[in-house]
């Protein structure tokens, strides 16, 4: 087993999934363009993974694993809002350990990303809840990660899925996967994918709805080798989601609640409501000419 894979096993998530799930995570055919070659159940996922390094600090040598998740449908929200075929998910490690070591039992965990509605957007407001979270010590198993049923958002606990503002759920009791009862594949990284990673090369949308593709997610690391975090995730107030009802002419709760998600549905223009539906990349150009809020489902 190479280095790479030595720290993804090391380091691989637990993983809980809704017991009312009924969307599969899928093993791709070994070609450039995305292509479903088999589907597996959430109590046992197919897991792809790839091992960046992002050089030295202070001594030590970091890497940055994200861990795909790649489903065959998004279930939206309120009854198929939103939905739509594939949905390239990711949770993420950043690890360390000595200079010039490659043995995976002397690194350690120090932060995790969780992935959740990356990029979304409803109108002019952000449904991005990913975060960042710093481990208080060194750690040296994986996160936990909690999927939101049939959106498939990566939260660290119930507590922060409850708490998000895309209206995401929880069914329990829930199903469970550890490290060991799941598969992980290595699809190496963009600069070299491996054997059963080429579609991690493909840069555009997939399927009908042009998805972003996970070589969106991997094109920029989400920490640098110091452990300083390069991605800006956007946050939503409660006051800003106020502004946002008051717009909509529904109750001011401070939270994107079912009534909020179905006003603004039915209300806004299409083409900002999930704002990347079936359009090409000049269709995107044009309507940021015109001044519309653009961005790629994921």
């Amino acid at each position: 087993m190479s280095f790479e894979s030595e720290i993804a096993h090391q380091f691989a998530p637990t993983y809980h999934a809704s017991r009312t799930e009924r969307n599969y995570l899928v093993q791709l055919e070994r070609e450039r363009e995305p292509r479903l070659a088999v589907g597996h159940p959430h109590w046992k996922p197919y897991v792809y993974f790839s091992v960046l390094e992002l050089g030295m600090a202070g001594g030590e040598r970091a890497y940055e694993i994200n861990f795909l998740t790649i489903w065959d449908w998004d279930s939206g929200v309120l009854g198929g809002v939103g939905e739509h075929q594939w949905d390239t998910e990711r949770a993420a490690v950043l690890v360390a350990g000595p200079e010039g070591s490659r043995d995976a039992r002397r690194y350690s965990a120090r932060q995790a990303y969780y992935g959740a509605h990356e990029g979304v957007r409803i109108g002019p407001w952000s449904l991005d809840n990913s975060r960042y979270l710093r481990y208080r010590s060194e750690r040296h198993l994986g996160p936990e990660v909690y999927w939101s049923d049939g959106k498939h958002a990566s939260f660290a606990d119930l507590s922060e899925l409850a708490s998000s503002t895309a209206h995401d759920t929880y069914a329990k009791p829930g199903e469970i996967a550890t490290p060991g009862q799941y598969t992980l594949r290595d699809v190496g990284t963009l600069e070299r994918p491996s054997p059963d990673g080429p579609w991690i090369t493909y840069d555009k949308g997939w399927g009908p709805n042009r998805v972003a593709s996970v070589h969106d997610k991997l094109e920029g690391h989400l920490w640098d080798a110091a452990g300083n975090r390069l991605r800006q995730v956007p946050t939503l107030t409660e006051q800003q989601i106020e502004q946002a009802q008051a717009q909509l002419g529904v109750p001011r709760t401070g939270q994107f609640d079912e009534r909020t998600l179905r006003e603004a549905a039915a209300r806004l223009p299409a083409q900002l409501v999930w704002t990347t539906g079936k359009i090409t990349r000049s269709d995107i150009k044009v309507m940021a000419d015109h001044g519309f809020e653009v961005s790629r489902l994921r």
